[in-house]
């Protein structure tokens, strides 16, 4: 249960509007709630931040001799390139706020506000393999698109 509800936390993430224009407004505003309840933006930023140390530790390791303060430069600047990405036209958020829309309905999200082993939250134990699986996928795709913005900043700045 506790995964599921982290899962979901993860994948409601915020809104986009140029993604959310194409969802009714009753149901962005359950998912706002759902949101509110889970702390969402909070787990992403604890999500994105791993990201985030694992390409540093990465680049330290391929340049030992890189002092640690250009290496603090190098984390604001891969952070930056995620933070200004997420709710974009083709962030990360969008697109996972589609893989809920597509599997999950009204009745399905008012559990996550207030579940109680409601018939929304037993229908959500079912669909959560396929959603997981999909945003997996979505996830993937959003961090490999992120990789040339992520290596052009760093070369504009540091000249590598």
């Amino acid at each position: 249960m506790k995964a599921t509800i982290l899962f979901l936390s993860l994948l409601l993430g915020s809104l986009s509007s140029a993604q959310a224009g194409t969802i009714p407004p009753q149901k962005l505003a359950l998912i706002q709630k759902a949101m509110e309840v889970m702390r969402i933006k909070s787990r992403m930023e604890s999500y994105i931040g791993k990201i985030v140390d694992v390409k540093v530790k990465r680049i330290q390791n391929d340049s030992p001799r890189v002092a640690d303060s250009v290496l603090s430069d190098i984390r604001a600047t891969i952070s930056g390139v995620y933070r200004e990405n997420l709710e974009s036209e083709n962030g990360l958020y969008p697109q996972l706020y589609q893989v809920v829309d597509k599997y999950l309905m009204d009745d399905d999200l008012k559990f996550v506000v207030n579940y109680n082993g409601s018939d929304g939250g037993q229908r959500y134990a079912k669909l959560a393999p396929r959603i997981v699986q999909e945003a997996s996928e979505v996830e993937r795709r959003w961090g490999e698109r992120l990789e040339p913005l992520i290596k052009e900043r760093l070369k504009k700045k540091f000249g590598r």
